[in-house]
């Protein structure tokens, strides 16, 4: 088998020229694979969102788990040339950023104007729930079996 890469990928971030709104998913696939220049013009499904052409942005550093952008602009959208996942949850001064799906499937983040460094993170409340439905599966399984035990003839006790 062959890995092949391709010949001229989208930037890791970028500024989209224009920002097309589309009402729903169907649509959405149409006017991507129309489009001329997937880079300048992107299609967001929902309402329009506030763009000014013109922003500018960088990546400062990307793990798997984290993104920082540094970003320069009128207010708009950034786009991260990554899967969207709705765990993914943008920061920036403090302040919760809006994250949507990109021409179907990259990651956007609605901007403030302004120059801005956001934080683009892995949202860790689904493995903070995980943990505490583990741990009070462990409680009640801990609890069931001591009355189990207590209950049993000669009350769960060591014999003579």
């Amino acid at each position: 088998p062959r890995l092949y890469a391709v010949a001229d990928p989208a930037p890791a971030v970028w500024w989209p020229r224009r920002v097309e709104p589309v009402a729903a998913d169907d649509e959405a696939l149409r006017r991507v694979a129309a489009l001329a220049d997937p880079v300048a013009e992107v299609v967001v499904e929902g309402p329009p969102l506030p763009h000014t052409a013109g922003g500018k942005v960088r990546r400062l550093s990307a793990t798997p788990d984290r993104i920082e952008l540094e970003v320069t602009s009128g207010g708009g959208l950034a786009v991260v040339r990554r899967a969207f996942q709705p765990l993914l949850h943008a920061r920036s001064a403090g302040m919760r950023l809006r994250t949507v799906p990109v021409n179907q499937v990259l990651l956007g983040v609605v901007v403030p104007p302004g120059r801005h460094r956001v934080t683009i993170e892995v949202s860790s409340a689904p493995e903070g729930a995980a943990g505490a439905v583990a741990l009070g599966g462990f409680v009640a399984a801990f609890v069931v079996l001591t009355k189990q035990r207590s209950a049993a003839p000669g009350g769960g006790g060591r014999g003579p």
